[in-house]
């Protein structure tokens, strides 16, 4: 949004770079959920060859036995440890959508405080104007803002200037809004 202040963004900046981040932790998911589904599948036949192994030889299995189940302890804390993973992932997941959430909200009441800066601004003009006594009603057309008009194209339409159509309607800077009224100044 080119127009838009340098808080909002900063915070779009802070959102593409959460949204990065909670992709990122969504692959790093994927995986630790692949990874665990290996294990457990290695735990499964490693203890499918402990059963095998106990059967075949007591004594040889009973030695083979005390590391495969060792190797299984080990195994499952790494299933423990990714599971610990998995839930931290989808925290963050749930705080990213709540930034967001604050964002866009954020982003209307900007655009209602914009829309009320106008509207002050335009009331502002009209007690000026009172206030004046008629004195800025020197033969003057009407005229709405529409899509795509900048003050440059209104005044070239209307043959007069930038600064005559800011110095009618109390203008400080050349920022228009969509439906606004101005006045023109007639030739």
């Amino acid at each position: 949004m080119a127009g838009a202040p340098p808080y909002v963004q900063e915070l779009q900046s802070v959102i593409r770079t959460l949204q990065y981040t909670s992709d990122a932790q969504a692959q790093e998911l994927q995986e630790a959920k692949e990874r665990a589904n290996n294990l457990e599948d290695i735990i499964a036949e490693l203890r499918k060859d402990m059963g095998l192994s106990e059967k075949r030889n007591q004594e040889i299995g009973q030695t083979a036995s005390a590391g495969l189940k060792l190797k299984i302890r080990e195994l499952e804390s790494e299933i423990h440890r990714l599971g610990n993973e998995l839930s931290q992932a989808k925290e963050s997941t749930a705080v990213l959508a709540l930034l967001r959430k604050s964002v866009e909200e954020l982003q209307k009441q900007n655009a209602i405080r914009d829309k009320n800066i106008e509207h002050l601004h335009s009331a502002v003009n009209a007690l000026t104007e009172a206030f004046q006594g008629g004195e800025v009603e020197k033969k003057s057309a009407s005229y709405r803002v529409k899509a795509g008009d900048t003050l440059e194209k209104i005044a070239n339409a209307h043959k007069t200037s930038v600064k005559k159509i800011k110095e009618l309607n109390n203008l400080a800077s050349d920022r228009i809004i969509l439906g606004q009224e101005l006045k023109i100044p007639e030739v």
